[in-house]
């Protein structure tokens, strides 16, 4: 995934889906690669934080993992964060 195209969601199975975790396997023909990504976003209510990361053992397969750190899940939710 070119990681410019943030909110876009390429195709996937969600394999959790919890209020503070999400775990998903995604299918990204860019994602020619294998190794360990992850970024750290700041756009829901303050203090929280979520972080992203992609595990990609088989290039174009990665597995996101999605978690929000020190905040409401409510909040999150409500502002529209995947």
């Amino acid at each position: 995934m070119c990681r410019g195209d943030v909110m876009k969601t390429p195709p996937h199975l969600r394999l959790v889906d919890a209020d503070r975790l999400k775990v998903q396997i995604q299918f990204e023909p860019r994602d020619m690669w294998i190794g360990l990504f992850w970024r750290v976003t700041r756009d829901v209510p303050a203090p929280a934080s979520i972080v992203h990361l992609y595990v990609c053992l088989i290039p174009c397969f990665p597995l996101h993992l999605t978690w929000l750190r020190d905040g409401d899940a409510t909040a999150a939710r409500k502002a529209g964060v995947p």
